[in-house]
């Protein structure tokens, strides 16, 4: 499983790894595996998330959060997109400085028009939707950083993400071939970042039953970060939780 973990690293920024990756991560991912935490006084049920799986899967994930929302869980969702506040020229520039930093632009993983995309198709699998999952844009919680917030706290952090000819001229969903930055950068930006908002949405909410549908990668970071925030943090059996209500 850790072994699978490390190349599933691959598919979240895009490497390598390709259609033989998605299909073990189906065999690994057949059904949702929940993961629970408490600090005494909130508590945590994780659902990690592979966001192309099988139909089934996808089943099974919204009964489970339809029988958490009616124990009165409230939902913390994850999603990067960009600002809807954006004029077109601005956010164009935003997502090429994102694809400089992390080697594709971001659409559904099914996307037909992005070339990034292609290696990551299998038959049977399907995108990972709000709707296939039984969450909703207008009751649930966005735990995340949008694209844009994402940039500009890069720079913010380590400086303007410079953008050459091939950046500017070459369409965003053709195959990017320009000079990518480090590895480590692309993880600051996807999973360093992300984690501790999460981590500081979670810590500022006043709900005390909270559910957290993000990737199966963001559970460690969303962990270490809440420790750093409160210690008596603690991931516990299903069971426990149950004995102490």
């Amino acid at each position: 499983m850790k072994k699978f973990l490390i190349c599933f690293i691959g598919l979240f920024s895009m490497v390598s790894c390709g259609r033989m990756l998605v299909k073990a991560a189906l065999l690994t991912f057949k059904h949702p595996t929940p993961h629970y935490y408490t600090n005494g006084d909130k508590t945590i049920v994780f659902i990690p998330m592979i966001h192309l799986n099988k139909k089934e899967f996808y089943d099974e994930v919204k009964q489970l959060n339809d029988s958490l929302r009616k124990q009165g869980y409230v939902f913390v969702y994850e999603s990067v997109a960009a600002s809807k506040s954006l004029d077109s020229v601005t956010l164009d520039t935003y997502k090429r400085k994102f694809r400089r930093v992390v080697g594709f632009n971001l659409t559904s993983y099914t996307d037909k028009n992005n070339d990034a995309m292609k290696r990551y198709r299998v038959k049977g699998a399907i995108s990972q939707t709000m709707s296939n999952t039984g969450l909703s844009l207008d009751t649930d919680i966005k735990g995340d950083v949008s694209m844009d917030s994402l940039v500009r706290r890069y720079e913010k952090e380590k400086g303007e993400i410079v953008l050459y000819e091939y950046d500017r001229e070459t369409p965003l969903n053709k195959k990017y071939k320009g000079k990518r930055l480090p590895s480590s950068e692309k993880e600051y930006l996807l999973m360093t970042v992300r984690n501790e908002a999460l981590a500081n949405k979670i810590t500022a909410l006043q709900d005390k039953k909270i559910v957290v549908l993000y990737g199966a990668l963001h559970r460690k970071g969303m962990y270490d970060n809440l420790k750093k925030i409160d210690p008596k943090w603690n991931e516990v059996k299903a069971e426990d939780l149950r004995q102490s209500d």
